[in-house]
């Protein structure tokens, strides 16, 4: 289970990588009621973009319903482990994670 702690670190990162390569990034974006993620960065993953959620590996399972929704809707949905992004932002982190998902 993610902690509140390293759920403010991991926005602190996110926020630093947006920043870093142009592009928003949304923390808790509204979906519907009951769904919810960690953030959404748009023009990556597909054309409306990519939701992410955290997992604590190897506990954590990923979110079948924020999936779920997520393929209905048209969205990316990646899940990241949390604990790469507890030790700061890495620029070579996030270059390949962009890269993988493709810019739209």
């Amino acid at each position: 289970m993610i902690t509140e702690e390293q759920r403010r670190i991991a926005a602190d990162v996110f926020i630093t990588a947006a920043r870093d390569f142009g592009f928003d990034f949304i923390e808790s974006p509204f979906l519907d009621d009951g769904i919810s993620a960690f953030g959404y960065i748009s023009g990556y993953g597909s054309s409306k973009g990519t939701v992410i959620d955290l997992l604590s590996l190897p506990e954590d399972v990923p979110n079948e319903t924020l999936l779920l929704w997520c393929e209905k809707n048209g969205y990316y949905c990646s899940f990241l482990n949390v604990q790469p992004l507890m030790n700061g932002y890495r620029r070579s982190y996030f270059r390949e994670m962009l890269r993988d998902w493709g810019r739209y």
